[in-house]
């Protein structure tokens, strides 16, 4: 397995939350982030130069995919 740590930051009151989420299937979820991120490209529901998956995607999408 892997690991992934993410932090959340709300903007208004720039307070932050950390979480580590294990990936047990590191390969399949790269597989399935990187289909879904092309197919969100091809229907034009997001756009070229975001910098990480969960700009692409959104946090529930990209958390929906952690966990398989």
């Amino acid at each position: 397995p892997s690991f992934v740590t993410v932090t959340a930051i709300n903007r208004g009151s720039a307070r932050a939350a950390d979480a580590t989420l294990v990936v047990p299937d590191t390969p399949e979820l790269i597989s399935r982030l990187v289909a879904r991120v092309i197919a969100m490209l091809s229907d034009g529901l997001s756009s070229p130069g975001v910098w990480t998956p969960c700009q692409a995607l959104g946090p529930r999408a990209l958390l929906n995919l952690v966990r398989g």
